[in-house]
């Protein structure tokens, strides 16, 4: 016989979030449960069969990675829906999983993105989704520029305006926060002033960085252009991209 298995992805003061494992990659499902010294208070609260907690709801997990503009969906079963709960517990309930960060893969990810993860890797049986952190979802829409190619000491990708999800948001590139050759997700958003997003630092002397906001001024049209989506031909792209070299002869 299996044992089954569960995960418990966080706590909060009442609560208890989890995921099982399932004999089929079927319902997605991020359950919540009452502590034992609070199980008083939801007299509908049914017993899982795994864990012997007493949950009080069933979670839809679903893609994409955008919890805070998402509603908490149940499932037919879940004891209560979200809707049912107390003001109260409805803010616990959603700051300790749609509010609350936790870090996967060096990114800061909402414990609601990382019950997707945890579920995933307790149901490995056949991948439906296959996450991927906000920064790994992002490079199927960045263009790498290499170092050989700009003449800086770091590597940039150029990025796309992200559509549909944050209005009149700024250009920025992405640039690699280290002197590695090999593209990696060590990134830091710049904007085309040359300050840097998020409150993060680059890790450059202060002559790379001004060589940085150089190679931005001579290649800004390129930049805007592909912000825009209006080239999105890469090797076009890198046609027009001019190297700091270029300034310096």
């Amino acid at each position: 016989m299996t044992v089954k298995q569960y995960r418990i992805v966080t706590k909060s003061k009442h609560f208890i979030y989890f995921v099982t494992e399932v004999d089929d990659n079927k319902n997605w499902c991020l359950k919540v449960a009452v502590k034992k010294r609070f199980k008083s208070k939801f007299k509908k609260a049914s017993v899982d069969e795994i864990t012997g907690y007493n949950v009080i709801l069933k979670i839809i997990l679903s893609l994409p990675h955008t919890p805070h503009y998402m509603r908490f969906n149940s499932y037919k079963d879940s004891p209560y829906k979200y809707m049912e709960l107390d003001i109260p517990y409805r803010n616990e309930i959603n700051k300790a999983i749609k509010k609350t960060y936790t870090t996967y893969e060096n990114e800061s990810i909402p414990f609601y993105d990382y019950a997707l993860v945890q579920w995933e890797d307790l149901n490995d049986k056949e991948r439906f989704f296959l996450y991927e952190t906000p920064n790994q979802e992002m490079r199927w829409f960045t263009e790498p520029i290499s170092k050989k190619t700009s003449g800086l000491c770091m590597n940039v990708e150029l990025a796309l305006q992200p559509m549909g999800k944050i209005v009149n948001q700024p250009p920025y590139l992405i640039v690699q926060n280290d002197y590695e050759d090999k593209q990696n997700l060590n990134w830091v958003k710049v904007r085309l002033d040359g300050s840097v997003v998020d409150d993060k630092k680059l890790i450059f002397k202060e002559d790379e960085i001004n060589e940085l906001k150089t190679w931005i001024e001579i290649n800004k049209l390129t930049i805007l252009l592909y912000w825009t989506q209006e080239e999105i031909d890469y090797r076009n792209s890198i046609k027009k991209i001019k190297s700091i070299s270029d300034t310096q002869n």
